[in-house]
């Protein structure tokens, strides 16, 4: 280990040999100037401009696209122009293996994914909406979730990923607008239920004073029922 001197801005440095010269490659690249520079002019526009490859021919990513989407290209090659699989469109300059949503949800729905996944991918939120009420069941004002749960809350798969059933339902009701982490609440007090007009997103103190004043309510009827029971046995009320 040793100290050293840039020889492009004069910076100290730490060397471990002794033998650097250049601080970082912006130095060594000033230091080179133009001499590992060549004249060259693009196939594709015809302008002149300079690299350090004296066999380039591409004088820009436009220049690019336009010579592999043309006819008569050469063949694909990594960041080449390519076929969509799905619709046999041109992809150009695209690590995308489809060249539009829309190919790629049809390439899904042919792979036989499901089409509560068909209808996320593409934004079809009332298809969505049917999906999810697909796979529950009527129970008054509610529609309860009738597949899998986790925590007491409804649970669906979408590309692989789990997601809680009733926020996707929430956002599908407001036709995708995004809901962050905001909470979702069930006004029904039935975290099965999937019902759009049931589900309201609020902020997290409205849901935390909302589920106090609840446990509060619930207490205080179960006190006024202990209290008619001891008064009034075989009152009508307590058969409900």
């Amino acid at each position: 280990m040793g100290d050293a001197t840039c020889v492009q801005c004069g910076i100290q440095m730490i060397t471990k040999t002794g033998r650097r010269r250049f601080c970082s490659k912006r130095c060594m690249n000033a230091a080179r100037g133009d001499r590992y520079y060549f004249d060259v002019i693009c196939t594709v526009c015809g302008a002149a401009f300079r690299s350090p490859n004296p066999e380039a021919k591409l004088c820009s990513d436009d220049c690019k696209s336009r010579l592999y989407s043309r006819p008569g290209a050469p063949r694909s090659r990594p960041g080449a122009p390519r076929s969509c699989p799905a619709c046999g469109g041109v992809i150009v300059l695209s690590r995308h293996t489809y060249c539009s949503a829309g190919c790629r949800v049809d390439a899904a729905r042919r792979r036989g994914v499901g089409p509560l996944t068909t209808a996320v991918e593409s934004q079809d939120w009332p298809n969505v909406i049917a999906e999810l009420l697909s796979r529950t069941e009527p129970s008054g004002a509610c529609r309860l979730w009738t597949r899998r749960t986790s925590g007491g809350y409804p649970k669906v798969r979408v590309r692989g990923r789990e997601r809680q059933a009733h926020r996707l339902m929430a956002l599908a009701a407001r036709g995708g607008e995004d809901i962050g982490h905001m909470p979702v609440h069930h006004i029904c007090a039935n975290s099965l239920c999937i019902e759009p007009s049931h589900l309201q997103v609020v902020t997290p103190e409205e849901n935390t004073a909302e589920m106090l004043e609840r446990s509060h309510y619930l207490a205080r009827i179960h006190s006024l029922e202990q209290a008619l029971a001891a008064a009034a046995p075989s009152h009508p009320l307590l058969r409900q």
